[in-house]
């Protein structure tokens, strides 16, 4: 697999194909210009998803191009949908 050589904070594959790449930006803003910087980052990884995750998605100055964008309110939120739908197993 030719892989870039870029440190990503989130990667996840399944049998040797990535599924997912994408960064965490834990402060209180991001502009613009570090946005860009990291559509570049991320785009150079093909056939696969893109995320960013952030504390809150409102804080963005802009939002990205073809990155799905996730802060902790939406994250908990799916978490929970999901939990609520799984059935519990049994012996």
């Amino acid at each position: 697999m030719n892989k870039p050589s870029l440190q990503l904070d989130l990667c996840f594959g399944d049998f040797n194909k990535l599924k997912v790449v994408g960064e965490v930006k834990w402060k209180k803003s991001i502009n613009r210009s570090e946005i860009k910087k990291l559509e570049e980052k991320l785009w150079r990884f093909k056939d696969c998803s893109k995320l960013l995750v952030v504390p809150d998605e409102n804080n963005l100055d802009y939002i990205p191009n073809g990155i799905d964008v996730g802060d902790t309110n939406k994250i908990l939120r799916e978490i929970k949908i999901r939990l609520s739908n799984t059935k519990p197993r049994g012996f």
